[in-house]
């Protein structure tokens, strides 16, 4: 990314900021840069003073080559006339060409996309990733539900988790930890904290996840008293066997995926193979679901590497 060292002045208390200004970011170049803009971090300062923290706005140009996309933004408030517009785009977009093989100056550079906010800036950023415009809406109802939660007195909060209890779901509360995250006020981060710990308390996806904490906590602890005796398959095999529920089987996956292997399989198979009825139907049942879990982590942990790869020269700040 171009970036340019400045002097500002805080908006909220006047004391002199040193920020940070990127202009420029081409993801080509600099695999972190799409990260930083989608995650709100981009050309954010931060007052040491008063503890004001916001986005400065400027002009902005997008280049992804993989994806052919070149993209303009120049923020209404910022007041700048057309003509210093199009010297500072055209400046910017000179360097995304001067920084391509001749093979690489395609005719998508020679046709930016100019999109009129930053919001649209991230939509069209994020169609590149398979994500929608009704995701994006779908995300910001969970959003403004948080928000709402946040403004429930607290007579009415058990009343307002009951009506929203199905809403309350798996993106929700990432969602509502992000943002939590990303408040920089003490006070009013725990105040949330505590209101989104009631909902979790309250709702059904919130006592699932209890549950779900429970079981890894008591498969863990059984992990545990058979390690002291020396864990091996045999016995690793009959915790699964024997776990009371989906819940525990899914836990026990998580705690030991790297010894869930062909050994391993064998072994319930071959269970499989000398039990009878319900007994069968059960374990055949109890593979499949392992089988199943495996998977997804296997899945998780590859898109996770295939991640860490491609920011592996540079600090990805989030």
């Amino acid at each position: 990314m171009v970036m340019n060292q400045s002097q500002i002045s805080c908006p909220n208390c006047g004391s002199p900021i040193q920020a940070e200004i990127h202009q420029l970011i081409d993801v080509g170049q600099d695999p972190s840069a799409k990260a930083k803009l989608l995650s709100g971090t981009l050309n954010r300062v931060n007052c040491s003073v008063c503890g004001f923290a916001s986005a400065l706005a400027t002009p902005l140009v997008y280049h992804d080559p993989e994806n052919e996309l070149l993209l303009t933004f120049v923020p209404v408030e910022i007041g700048m006339d057309k003509q210093e517009q199009e010297k500072i785009i055209g400046t910017l977009i000179n360097r995304v060409m001067d920084s391509l093989p001749p093979e690489q100056r395609k005719g998508y550079l020679l046709q930016p996309q100019s999109v009129l906010t930053m919001q649209g800036l991230i939509e069209r950023v994020l169609e590149t990733e398979g994500v929608t415009k009704e995701d994006i809406e779908a995300q910001r109802d969970k959003m403004r539900l948080f928000e709402d939660l946040l403004r429930s007195s607290e007579d009415q909060l058990d009343e307002f988790i009951q009506e929203h209890d199905e809403e309350l779901d798996s993106t929700f509360f990432q969602l509502a930890s992000l943002a939590l995250q990303a408040t920089p006020d003490q006070n009013a981060r725990t105040a949330a904290t505590q209101r989104l710990e009631k909902a979790i308390e309250l709702s059904t996806f919130g006592q699932r996840l209890k549950a779900q904490e429970q079981e890894l906590k008591e498969a863990t602890e059984s992990l545990r008293a058979l390690a002291e005796d020396g864990l091996t398959r045999e016995s690793l095999l009959d915790l699964f066997v024997n776990a009371p529920n989906n819940e525990r089987v899914v836990a026990l996956v998580n705690l030991t995926r790297p010894a869930l292997d062909y050994n391993f399989f064998q072994l319930l198979s071959g269970k499989i193979e000398t039990a009878e009825g319900e007994e069968e139907d059960r374990l055949t049942n109890l593979r499949e679901q392992i089988l199943e879990v495996t998977q997804e982590i296997d899945k998780i942990q590859q898109a996770q590497a295939e991640r860490a790869a491609s920011v592996s020269y540079t600090h990805l700040t989030l």
